[in-house]
């Protein structure tokens, strides 16, 4: 298997939609595989959607799509129709953030073990997709889903 090499963004507060276009190009003229953004002061799902309108190869994806962010099915049909706009390029990471950002803004943290089985059932309601569990000390952290 050949090494492929992702990048990961961090679009923090007053980045445009014109530089995260401009990086993700640029991320793929570098060649590198694939292009991940994480959900901090920014919406991670509205950053792939830039990221894959401006490429043409490279996957795109949530590095952590917060899973107290949104309701599990806007969320898996947002990332369906990314996937679908980029032609099968989008890849959905899921996770809990930071309970310090999330505090800040009000939103409250269950358990994330909790919270994502009760999203996994709905995400796969909302999309046809292949959905992968990790584990952590047998517990469910997180799940990527690849949608087809």
């Amino acid at each position: 298997m050949a090494d492929r090499l992702g990048l990961g963004i961090i679009p923090g507060a007053g980045w445009r939609a014109a530089e995260i276009r401009a990086v993700a190009r640029e991320a793929e003229e570098a060649g590198f595989d694939a292009i991940f953004t994480a959900e901090v002061n920014n919406d991670a799902l509205a950053t792939a959607q830039l990221m894959g309108e401006a490429t043409r190869q490279i996957k795109v994806g949530t590095w952590i799509a917060s899973i107290h962010m949104r309701h599990a099915y806007a969320c898996a049909k947002a990332a369906e129709l990314i996937a679908d706009a980029t032609e099968g390029r989008m890849i959905l990471g899921l996770g809990m953030s930071h309970r310090p950002v999330n505090a800040a803004l009000g939103v409250e943290m269950p358990s994330p073990v909790a919270a994502l089985q009760v999203m996994r059932p709905r995400s796969r309601a909302g999309c046809a997709a292949r959905v992968r569990q990790r584990t952590f000390r047998n517990n469910p952290l997180w799940f990527r889903c690849r949608f087809i």
